[in-house]
């Protein structure tokens, strides 16, 4: 009967162990802000790109505004060795142009994020295919502080 006891309490303690490491891996979730930021990155490169294809010239690009964030999906995960999450949700983006205003709601959004070493700032990942045509390589960048 003690034998039992011993080995329920050390296979509790390894279950318990297994628990803590897993939550650990993952360290801390990105704040909204940080998802914030990394949305309006991936809205602004995108933006840049489609004026870019349609030849259309501005002044000063529109500026946006991305709001009513909502995440749905939150896992965790590991990326070139460092913590990171999977993210997936919805968001609201303005764009003001100089003569008017466009809101889209519910737009859905799929972000890897990665949390750096010091756990101070925080880069968006993206897979990139390689021209060798072998597995997808991860490519992150540094979500701009405020």
């Amino acid at each position: 009967m003690k034998a039992l006891k011993v080995l329920l309490r050390s296979l509790l303690l390894l279950v318990l162990i297994g628990f803590l490491s897993a939550c650990g891996t993952a360290g801390i979730p990105p704040s909204k802000q940080i998802v914030k930021r990394a949305i309006a990155l991936q809205v602004s490169e995108a933006q840049t790109l489609l004026t870019e294809e349609l030849r259309l010239h501005y002044n000063r690009p529109p500026s946006l505004n991305i709001s009513q964030v909502s995440v749905q999906e939150q896992i965790p995960l590991v990326i070139q060795d460092l913590p990171a999450y999977h993210l997936r949700g919805t968001y609201t983006v303005t764009l003001k142009f100089p003569n008017r205003q466009v809101t889209q709601q519910d737009n859905g959004f799929d972000l890897y994020l990665q949390s750096q070493k010091e756990l101070k700032t925080w880069r968006l990942a993206r897979l990139q295919a390689t021209e060798e045509e072998t597995s997808p390589q991860w490519v992150t960048q540094l979500i701009p502080p405020r």
